[in-house]
């Protein structure tokens, strides 16, 4: 009678593993099919975080170029007087 209870009990515990499983690889495929529905716009996307980041750093580097001018044109002027 002992050993019957532990099997029920062990039985339980791999249903609920089973089930668990069941439910999280349907929850994955949920996600891979999110995904892919996505990947449609997934390379416009890319494109224009791709065009903006190029601006920006093409931004930054006049910035910078703008700042190392001004630098160079006043370390001229005061050391010229």
């Amino acid at each position: 009678m002992h050993l019957a209870l532990d099997r029920r009990k062990i039985n339980k515990n791999l249903a609920m593993q089973i089930s668990k499983t069941q439910s999280s690889s349907t929850n994955i495929t949920l996600k891979t099919n999110a995904l892919c529905e996505g990947a449609f716009n997934a390379p416009f996307e890319l494109s224009n975080t791709f065009t903006s980041f190029i601006n920006n750093t093409f931004f930054i580097a006049i910035f910078f170029k703008f700042i190392k001018l001004q630098y160079e044109f006043l370390n001229d002027l005061l050391t010229n007087t």
